[in-house]
């Protein structure tokens, strides 16, 4: 009989610290998500600033480690294949962004279609898109689904922004490309309106249209200058880096409009430009 009771006693012990030891690892893999859920969203808001939220950004090739956003625990991964459009969203509380697939691609770079007449995807030419190095196939995310991936991830990823973009050009001098052309000191300080249309090298690229207040030098018969301000027009094309959209450069032809009376003081003011720039996003 006590025999029994000694191992019953041991038994109950035995239990009591299988409980603890059991709490302990649940109380500290909770402690390591939120510690890893703080680093994520941490690096989401470094790598995603909140203006580029909402943009809609292109594949130019496939991005792999995409979750549904219900699937907290990340048990199974999805591949969003090259062609395809996502909107980028909030971050998750678990530190992950969201994304909104708007578009899924319909052809290889090839130009092999990737469906048929059926209108049902072509599994073979699928899984080209969705392979991973190590040979896995990846099945493709859904456009009625929402998912999440780590900011480096989407920061990482070979992606444009398309769309329409604006903010603020500023425009350091001129080159007057008339009769008489010459480099002037000439600024513009004005918003831009673009559409971005595509990618090369590593940078979105947009025509832009811009209109606003200018400062161009006006110089008479007797060499004096005086600075007079002008409605400044321009168009042109804007180049931002894929990994930093908040600055930009590009180039810019345009003409400013003056008074008639400045206009007959200084003719070349009335003739067409060209120059670089930089552009700040105001978004």
């Amino acid at each position: 009989m006590n025999r029994v009771k000694l191992l019953w006693s041991a038994a109950l012990m035995l239990s009591t610290v299988t409980v603890h030891l059991t709490a302990a690892a649940t109380a500290l893999t909770a402690q390591q998500k939120a510690e890893q859920a703080a680093q994520q969203s941490a690096q989401a808001t470094a790598l995603i600033p909140e203006n580029e939220r909402g943009d809609i950004h292109k594949l130019t090739s496939s991005m792999f480690g995409l979750y549904r956003v219900e699937d907290v625990d990340q048990t199974k991964e999805f591949c969003a294949p090259s062609g395809s459009a996502f909107r980028i969203g909030p971050t998750q509380p678990n530190g992950l962004v969201s994304l909104t697939i708007t578009a899924l691609p319909t052809k290889t770079k090839d130009e092999k279609d990737l469906y048929d007449e059926k209108g049902d995807l072509i599994d073979a030419q699928a899984k080209r898109l969705c392979k991973k190095a190590d040979s896995t196939d990846v099945d493709w995310v859904d456009s009625h689904f929402k998912y999440m991936a780590t900011a480096i991830d989407i920061a990482s990823s070979d992606a444009y922004k398309t769309g329409v973009t604006f903010g603020a050009l500023v425009v350091p001098f001129k080159y007057y490309i008339g009769d008489d052309a010459k480099f002037s000191a000439s600024s513009t300080v004005a918003p831009y309106l673009g559409f971005t249309f595509g990618n090369r090298w590593g940078m979105n690229m947009s025509f832009l249209l811009s209109a606003g207040l200018g400062l161009t030098p006006i110089n008479d018969s007797q060499g004096e200058t005086e600075t007079k301000p002008a409605l400044s027009t321009a168009m042109g094309l804007l180049l931002t880096s894929q990994k930093n959209s908040r600055w930009s450069s590009g180039i810019v032809v345009g003409k400013d409009f003056v008074s008639d009376a400045d206009r007959d003081r200084d003719p070349v003011s009335d003739d067409a430009w060209i120059s670089v720039f930089v552009g700040a996003e105001l978004k």
